[in-house]
């Protein structure tokens, strides 16, 4: 836990920045390595408490995910959910925070040394880090620590800012309150620190959304190919990349599993229960062993797979390529695949 974070922290808190503006009305900050840092206050709507900092213009896109999610049913806004890139102060309850107790003791021994009050309700800080399904508490990288600092520090000073101002006044500064979409950019306030440690307020454009870019997947075990080839082909596996609905702790990270979810066309049976593993580095490889040694205790090799999803498509083409199985890109949503995710989710929910 950092002194000078938690004190940002509090200050932040104290200024309820939440109760001028809601999470449409983002602002920029010029980051002290020179990124632009994008800033999403929330708790206007009095449930969530934050500050959210998107650093660069491909994380900014993860917040334009869900910004443009009105349309979503519940198994798309659930996985829109995982691709957050950012860090985030969030602010609870005691009983509700994150952060364990030694911090918390440390929060309230800052708190009262330089006589800073710790608001109610939700007015302990948490800090957390996104990293798509993988979630952490706490900020160990010192840099990312000094970045979260100072978006505090500047969220403060558009509190100072807008002040008693009108509504006008404030969307003239560029605090419109509608939300940037991946289409239509949108001017935003941009603030930089000074070298007298003044603030200069000037105006940006919200970045274009960026697509996620997925590479081909290699699929590299020599034997697999032969065994498969040697199976009867028959019919068609739908397949998509999913997460688990519950998430898993370890420590002070939590993540949510991913999977690779097949059923059979045209019944939505599952063949086999796939295997759920942590999204890091390799898990490709384990999902795809896996799916191999599912095909074969299934008894029956797909003739085709279809997916939906890009993603699960670049994972699979490799695989397929060298598997002889015919692989299909569905421009519309598989039913049954939504149907069995919306049955789990209301099973784990």
């Amino acid at each position: 836990m950092d002194r000078e974070l938690v004190i940002a922290a509090l200050r932040f808190r104290a200024c309820a920045l939440f109760k001028e503006l809601d999470d449409s009305q983002i602002f920029a900050v010029r980051l002290p390595n020179g990124t632009i840092g994008y800033c999403c206050c929330m708790g206007h709507g009095g449930e969530h408490y934050a500050l959210a900092l998107y650093r660069g213009s491909q994380d900014f896109s993860t917040y334009l995910n869900i910004t443009s999610c009105i349309q979503l049913n519940p198994v798309e806004l659930f996985e829109r959910n995982l691709t957050f890139h950012m860090i985030q102060c969030d602010f609870e309850n005691a009983a509700d925070c994150v952060t364990d107790k030694k911090d918390r003791e440390f929060i309230k021994k800052v708190a009262k040394e330089e006589g800073l009050k710790i608001c109610r309700p939700k007015g302990w800080p948490d800090f957390v880090e996104f990293d798509g399904s993988v979630q952490k508490v706490g900020i160990d990288n010192e840099a990312d620590r000094r970045d979260m600092e100072f978006v505090l520090q500047a969220g403060c000073e558009v509190a100072r800012k807008i002040k008693g101002l009108s509504m006008t006044d404030i969307r003239d500064l560029g605090f419109d309150p509608y939300y940037p979409t991946d289409e239509e950019p949108k001017t935003i306030p941009l603030l930089t620190r000074l070298a007298d440690g003044s603030w200069h307020w000037d105006q940006i454009k919200t970045p274009h959304y960026q697509n996620v870019k997925f590479e081909a997947v290699k699929f590299d075990r020599p034997m697999a190919p032969v065994q498969l080839k040697g199976m009867e082909h028959l019919g068609t596996f739908l397949c998509r990349i999913i997460h688990s609905p519950i998430p898993v702790t370890e420590g002070n990270t939590r993540y949510y599993p991913v999977e690779l979810l097949t059923t059979l066309s045209p019944g939505g049976e599952l063949p086999f229960i796939p295997q759920f593993t942590k999204e890091v580095s390799g898990w490709e490889a384990e999902i795809l062993d896996s799916f191999v040694e599912n095909i074969k205790a299934f008894g029956t090799c797909p003739e085709s797979i279809e997916t939906d999803d890009r993603r699960t498509y670049m994972l699979l083409e490799d695989f397929c390529k060298k598997t002889g199985i015919a692989l299909h890109l569905k421009k519309e949503r598989i039913k049954s695949l939504d149907e069995f995710m919306s049955y789990m989710m209301f099973l784990m929910g």
